[in-house]
């Protein structure tokens, strides 16, 4: 299977899993812009593989069997976020009180796990009109980073590049190189992108396959973010290391 058909089966799957009721073939395809014998050869092999299952009296596809047996042996975001819990204690007090998060990407949207917030009176925190504009944030920019290609691609096109900030990326093109970049150096900045005078840095909490589990963050004003940055990258890429190694060491047997 190539590289192609592999991020196709994922998105499938993907579409699948967000529908509460079976899925048709031509559905699929029309939802992803491909033909219905693509499709139909892609499923087939999920189906064979017990990934897929075919609900032949209702006309549609579901998730398998295997697909259950596989997530019973990851833990569940629950336990991600009371694994990690310490370590956004660790990030908070190292960072001097910033605004912290842990966060999951979830129904499109970001949702933070864990917020603690600043103990200054000049602080910043993510938005509520932000946690769906990837591209404005440091830790929308990690989850845009870690998607596969085809709902990444998705993502831009279909989603307004609104400017927030006096920063804000809104060519596609740029967002692209951008997030190149934050999967090369492992961590996103934001400066001045959800709006003028809020930074954010964010890193990637992965599994051992390197699939993205959830993402930290600090949140500040740039004023401070200008005297702490370099520090603060170093800090919330080595508690992210951290935390990567602590979930090995304590994942379900």
């Amino acid at each position: 299977m190539s590289i192609q058909s592999l991020d196709r089966a994922f998105d499938i799957l993907e579409l699948i899993a967000n529908q509460s009721s079976p899925v048709p073939l031509k559905n699929i395809a029309e939802e992803m812009g491909l033909s219905v014998s693509t499709v139909h050869n892609l499923v087939r092999t999920m189906v064979n593989r017990g990934y897929v299952e075919h609900v032949s009296a209702r006309g549609g596809f579901t998730l398998g069997n295997q697909l259950v047996e596989l997530a019973a042996n990851v833990p569940s975001h629950l336990q991600i976020t009371e694994l990690v819990r310490p370590f956004v204690l660790q990030l908070y007090n190292q960072s001097e009180k910033e605004s912290t998060y842990f966060s999951t990407f979830r129904k499109d949207v970001i949702s933070p796990e864990i917020y603690i917030p600043s103990s200054y009176a000049l602080s910043v925190t993510l938005g509520a009109d932000t946690l769906d504009k990837l591209h404005t944030s440091s830790q929308g920019k990690v989850f845009l980073a870690y998607m596969t290609e085809s709902r990444r691609e998705k993502y831009i096109r279909t989603h307004s590049l609104d400017r927030l900030g006096p920063n804000t990326i809104v060519d596609p093109e740029s967002l692209r190189h951008e997030i190149v970049r934050v999967k090369e150096l492992g961590y996103a900045l934001n400066e001045d992108e959800t709006e003028l005078g809020a930074s954010g840095i964010a890193a990637p909490l992965l599994q051992e396959d390197g699939r993205l589990l959830g993402v930290f963050a600090i949140g500040l004003p740039s004023v401070r973010m200008t005297e702490k940055k370099q520090r603060l990258i170093s800090l919330i890429k080595g508690i992210a290391e951290d935390s990567r190694r602590h979930l090995m060491m304590n994942r379900p047997v």
